[in-house]
């Protein structure tokens, strides 16, 4: 399969090419049973390629929704305060920031979900900012 994968590709990379080869590289790798993270990594990878190759195609917004939506799956809470929460965010403002920037079909569904994320990272901010501030009356 990696064979023709990689004979194909390159002479014809077309959204559902590149979708059949996430599809196959996610079967692959299963995260359920990955101990050492390098499933995730492998899966990271296939999509920044993918990504990489037909990102700017107008029929690409499906795989922006998956790939963030499989970022959204890792490892690390979004509004959490820990190092990985705080690099998950990140990873994922960068992904959203480069997906709305694509004239793809998706387009508004992905900035509407971008818009989402953010104020909801707003409010988080908010709320954590104002219960540090308080003092205890006790």
């Amino acid at each position: 399969m990696e064979h023709i994968f990689a004979k194909s590709i390159p002479s014809n990379p077309h959204v559902e090419l590149l979708l059949a080869y996430l599809n196959y590289i996610r079967r692959r790798h299963n995260l359920t049973t990955d101990t050492t993270g390098n499933a995730r990594k492998t899966i990271t990878d296939a999509y920044e390629f993918v990504l990489s190759t037909v990102g700017n195609d107008v029929n690409a917004g499906k795989i922006w929704k998956e790939y963030l939506e499989f970022l959204k799956s890792g490892p690390g809470t979004v509004g959490g305060s820990s190092w990985q929460d705080m690099q998950k965010m990140d990873t994922l403002r960068k992904v959203y920031q480069r997906a709305v920037a694509v004239p793809t079909h998706a387009v508004l569904e992905l900035w509407k979900d971008y818009d989402k994320f953010e104020m909801g990272l707003n409010r988080t901010t908010v709320s954590n900012f104002t219960n540090v501030g308080r003092i205890s009356t006790n």
